[in-house]
């Protein structure tokens, strides 16, 4: 059987979807999502079932040992994440947009991409959520995911300070970024606060962090419908769309007419830019 099952594996491409783990996780949920998303890779062909069987094997090939193995099965029939009756032989998991009803998450973004399955099932594979977190938010994109750790924790429910923390221990890099608004300043800029610091002779803005994680998305599959079904649902109950966005980009920002802002180096993880249009905030 685990002969057979690693073999499985070699030819199977990982996938995670950040917003359902993180909402998961923050549920106290995780152990129940994790046995619903090593179902789905065990069932290739999208038959919805899963043999019972396979699936403790393959939580014990991913070294889960046997009582959590049980105790996470039984959390995830409660969930009803997945469902069956004592004569059955298998499990039967439910689709992503159900999953999404029931945790309760509006919006799923494009799938990660997993390295090495193995770290979903570690202890503290909230690294590796948020990692994902950010690699769906920069959803392909060479410049990386801007945005301030207060807009991060509205998006993941992840504290500013544990975000360091993951930042720190995990995969996901941060960089910090300043507009330099003036530079060889007078005294006159003596006494400021907030956004607006000296930095020597030069009167600079914090801007929001850009972050980068090493994990790529995958194709987008079959979201476009399951969010449609999730907007239709959002609809009828009459909550509207959301139309928050929660990213910042500074190639965009002429189209918004917003500030306009020109790259300038990278010194020391810290990326600078030059104002070059519009109202310094």
């Amino acid at each position: 059987m685990r002969k057979w099952l690693f073999c499985l594996r070699e030819n199977m491409q990982y996938k995670i979807n950040p917003e359902l783990a993180n909402q998961a996780k923050s549920q106290n949920k995780g152990g129940g999502f994790r046995v619903w998303m090593l179902a789905r890779w065990l069932d290739p062909q999208g038959s919805g079932t899963v043999k019972k069987i396979l699936l403790r094997s393959a939580l014990a090939d991913f070294g889960v040992e046997k009582r959590t193995a049980q105790r996470w099965i039984k959390a995830a029939i409660e969930a009803e994440f997945i469902s069956t009756r004592k004569e059955l032989d298998y499990y039967r998991y439910q689709s992503p947009d159900k999953i999404a009803r029931l945790l309760n998450v509006r919006n799923l973004g494009r799938p990660v991409i997993l390295e090495d399955p193995k770290e979903v099932f570690k202890t503290d594979w909230g690294l590796l959520v948020f990692d994902c977190l950010i690699a769906s938010c920069e959803k392909g994109s060479t410049a990386g995911f801007t945005a301030s750790r207060a807009t991060i924790k509205d998006i993941s429910g992840v504290a500013e300070r544990t975000q360091r923390a993951y930042i720190k221990k995990g995969k996901t890099r941060s960089f910090r970024n300043v507009t330099v608004i003036e530079k060889d300043t007078s005294g006159k800029y003596h006494d400021i606060g907030g956004k607006m610091q000296l930095w020597g002779d030069w009167l600079v803005r914090n801007e929001p962090r850009t972050h980068t994680s090493p994990y790529s998305v995958g194709a987008r599959g079959r979201i476009k419908k399951q969010n449609r079904i999730l907007a239709n649902l959002v609809n009828n109950v009459g909550q509207g769309r959301i139309e928050k966005r929660y990213f910042h980009s500074w190639k965009q920002a002429v189209k918004q007419n917003r500030e306009v802002l020109l790259f300038r180096k990278t010194y020391r993880d810290t990326n600078y830019w030059q104002v070059l249009g519009g109202q310094i905030a």
